[in-house]
């Protein structure tokens, strides 16, 4: 009988856990800083639970473009390895010191990362690159880093997982993408700061999270992130997150298309770059 009670006690446990979790992720972490500075470094330091940005200079050295990006888990597929942000914009800048720094953060939707582009704009940003989509649209409960934390170490030195992994990513989004226009304009003047009572974008309550940010919302969110990135002389740029192929039908598409269709649209009002 112990064991049973034991077992059960632990069971009515993990939903209790899972929900702390939950809470402290989306709706506590957001209000702490993301970077803290490390004077004896000098180097700004992410402090976050689930940030994987890299340390960045206190000071940023003369010439240095500083470059953000900000979106989900899926962000960070594209600050990794050979064909990631920074080695291009090397590419594409030659002899220009490139700093690239990925705030994205598994679950984040354009309500929480405007949050932490608050942080960013204190951190002499360059350009923002916004890639927040796919955490808008679904009801996903806990980000994908919280949920498989455990499983993490396992999958990753698998290599059948790996390989798999890669080879349903193929069928699901293909290797086609989007031409990207690379177009970085001169800084511009900041103007005076904005009022006080001027609201940024909100969080929706907590609560159930299926299609978390409403399309008219997300709309918003993009045009206030690029013009608080406006506001203090940088520029702004759109990553258009893939497109799932159906293997079988060969259909490419799902229920995110209208989103995608915003960004797109907001990239087009801005004259922004979009990838």
């Amino acid at each position: 009988m112990r064991p049973l009670i034991l077992l059960l006690l632990a069971g009515s446990a993990a939903p209790v856990a899972a929900a702390d979790i939950q809470r402290k992720y989306f709706y506590e972490d957001i209000h702490a800083p993301f970077f803290v500075k490390d004077e004896r470094a000098g180097l700004y330091r992410p402090q976050r639970a689930g940030a994987s940005a890299e340390p960045f200079p206190i000071r940023k050295a003369p010439g240095t473009l500083r470059v953000f990006v900000l979106g989900g888990s899926i962000a960070g597929r594209y600050m990794e390895g050979r064909n990631s942000l920074g080695p291009i914009l090397r590419e594409l800048l030659p002899g220009r010191p490139i700093e690239a720094v990925n705030c994205g953060m598994a679950g984040y939707d354009s309500h929480r990362e405007a949050l932490v582009l608050e942080e960013v704009l204190d951190y002499e940003p360059d350009l923002l690159v916004i890639a927040t989509l796919w955490s808008d649209t679904q009801g996903a409960e806990l980000a994908d880093s919280v949920r498989f934390r455990p499983l993490l170490p396992l999958l990753s030195g698998s290599t059948a997982y790996l390989l798999t992994r890669e080879w349903l990513n193929q069928l699901r989004y293909g290797g086609e993408s989007e031409s990207v226009t690379v177009d970085l304009q001169p800084p511009r003047e900041p103007p005076p700061p904005r009022p006080a009572t001027q609201a940024g974008p909100k969080l929706p309550p907590p609560g159930p999270m299926v299609l978390r940010v409403p399309l008219p919302d997300y709309r918003g969110n993009l045009a206030e992130m690029a013009e608080m990135m406006h506001e203090r002389g940088g520029d702004v740029a759109f990553l258009v997150l893939p497109c799932k192929k159906d293997p079988g039908t060969g259909k490419v598409g799902d229920f995110r298309d209208e989103f995608r269709t915003a960004m797109r649209e907001a990239a087009g009002s801005l004259g922004a770059p979009l990838a």
